[in-house]
C-alpha cells in the first residue's frame, strides 16, 4: 500500500528531529572530518569552525521535512563567506566543507530511513533536495568570490592609476619611486615608453589594451597600463602594434625620473595625431611640425584675417587653391608629385601656387617666411576642417 503525501511528511518531519538529534551528538566528529578532509580550516579557531559548519547543516536538516530549497534561508551564507574572506580563508575550501556536511547529513538519513518506513524514491528526493541545497549554496559563495574579486580589482585599478598618475606628471617622491614601481613588476633600472590613448569606447579601450600587453611584452617586462580622465596611459617595455583605425602616441624610452617630460611629449604627439586623423603608433619625431599647428589661437585668428581675408571671401572659388597649396606642402615642395595626388596637370598645380601669391602676398616657393606662415596657417585650416 502506498503512503500518503500526509503520511511522507510525518515521516520527514520525525527524520528531521532525530537528525538534528545526532547533528547535536555528532557535531566534534564533523567538525574533525571536516578539519582532516579541507586543510584550510586548520587555521580557524576550532569553536568558529564549530559554529559556521554546524548552522549550515542544521538549515538544510530544517528543510528536509518539506524538500524544497528556500532561497531566504541560504541568504545568510553570504555573510560566512564574507566572514571567512575577511579571515583570508578561501572560498573555495567553504564550497567543499558545505559538500561534506551534506554528504554528511544524507549517510546518516540514509541509516535512519528504515526506522522511519520512508520508502527509495522518497530518500531519492531527500537526496536531490540536499544536492540542489549545496548547488544553490555554491552559487551564493561563488557570486561573493566574484564580487570580492571585483572590489579587488578596483582596488588595484586605483593603486595602479595612482601610481601611474604620480610617475607621468612628475608627482610621485623619488624615495617612493622605486618601491611603488615593484608592487606593479617595474623595473626602476629599466627605460619604459609613457603612452597615451584616446580610445572611443570601451570597446576600443579593450582593443588597444590588449593589444598593448600581448606585443609590448618582453621576456623580462611587461607594460602598466591604467585610465586617468579618461586616456588610457601606460609605461610600455617596447613600442606595441595596435589594430587598425586605432591610435596612440608614445614618448622616449626613459627611466622613471624622467618619464614626465617623455608623457608630455606624448600628450602632445596624441593631440597633433587625433587632430589630422592619423593612426597606429605616433610618436613626436613622426608628425614634424604638426603639432605647431595647435597653438597660439589668437595670433591665428590675426594671421588669417590679415593673409587669408580675401581668400575667404569667395572660398567656393578658391578651395581648390587651399587644397593645392597644402597638398604642395605635404609633398615636400614637389610640384609634380602633388599634381600626382590630386590628379591634375603640374601646370595646374603651379598656376594655383601663383593665385595663392596673388590672392594672400604669401610666397611660399620663394620666402623662407611666408612658407612658414603659410604652411602654419593652412596646418591649422586642415586641422579644423577634419
Amino acid at each position: 500500500m502506498t503512503e500518503s503525501p500526509k503520511a511522507d511528511n510525518a515521516a520527514l518531519d520525525n527524520l528531521a528531529y532525530a537528525l538534528h538529534q545526532r547533528l547535536d551528538a555528532q557535531t566534534d566528529a564533523i567538525v574533525a572530518l571536516i578539519r582532516r578532509s579541507v586543510p584550510e580550516y586548520d587555521v580557524l579557531p576550532i569553536e568558529d569552525v564549530r559554529f559556521g559548519i554546524v548552522e549550515i547543516v542544521r538549515e538544510v536538516i530544517a528543510q528536509v521535512a518539506s524538500l524544497q530549497v528556500d532561497a531566504t534561508r541560504i541568504a545568510p551564507l553570504a555573510d560566512l563567506a564574507r566572514r571567512r574572506a575577511e579571515q583570508g580563508f578561501p572560498l573555495g575550501a567553504l564550497t567543499r566543507s558545505i559538500q561534506l556536511g551534506a554528504r554528511y547529513l544524507l549517510s546518516e538519513a540514509d541509516t535512519l530511513a528504515p526506522k522511519y518506513h520512508i520508502d527509495a524514491p522518497t530518500m531519492l528526493k531527500v537526496h536531490d533536495f540536499a544536492w540542489q541545497f549545496v548547488t544553490d549554496a555554491a552559487s551564493v559563495i561563488a557570486e561573493i568570490q566574484r564580487d570580492i574579486a571585483i572590489d579587488a580589482g578596483h582596488r588595484e585599478s586605483g593603486r595602479r592609476a595612482d601610481f601611474l598618475r604620480g610617475v607621468l606628471h612628475g608627482t610621485l617622491a623619488p624615495a617612493r619611486l622605486a618601491t611603488e614601481a615593484r608592487v606593479f613588476g617595474i623595473d626602476p633600472t629599466a627605460r619604459y615608453f609613457p603612452l597615451r590613448a584616446r580610445p572611443s569606447g570601451q570597446q576600443a579601450e579593450d582593443r588597444i589594451s590588449s593589444a598593448i600587453r600581448r606585443t609590448s611584452t618582453t621576456a623580462r617586462h611587461k607594460p602598466v597600463l591604467a585610465v586617468l580622465e579618461g586616456d588610457l596611459v601606460g609605461l610600455l617595455p617596447q613600442p606595441p602594434t595596435l589594430p587598425e583605425n586605432t591610435l596612440a602616441a608614445l614618448g622616449e624610452a626613459v627611466r622613471l625620473s624622467q618619464a614626465a617630460d617623455s608623457f608630455r611629449s606624448a600628450s602632445l604627439a596624441l593631440d597633433a595625431a587625433a587632430a589630422f586623423g592619423r593612426e597606429g603608433v605616433v610618436t613626436l619625431a613622426d608628425l614634424g611640425p604638426l603639432p605647431l599647428a595647435l597653438m597660439a589661437d589668437d595670433l591665428a585668428a590675426t594671421v588669417e584675417q590679415q593673409y587669408f581675408r580675401d581668400l575667404d571671401s569667395d572660398y567656393e572659388a578658391n578651395r581648390d587653391i587651399e587644397q593645392t597649396v597644402w597638398t604642395f606642402f605635404e609633398c615636400d615642395l614637389n610640384a609634380d608629385a602633388a599634381a600626382e595626388k590630386l590628379h591634375v596637370h603640374r601646370n595646374t598645380v603651379r598656376y594655383r601656387l601663383g593665385r595663392f601669391r596673388e590672392i594672400t602676398g604669401l610666397d611660399v616657393r620663394a620666402n623662407t617666411h611666408d612658407f612658414v606662415l603659410a604652411w602654419w596657417a593652412l596646418a591649422r585650416r586642415a586641422r579644423q576642417r577634419q
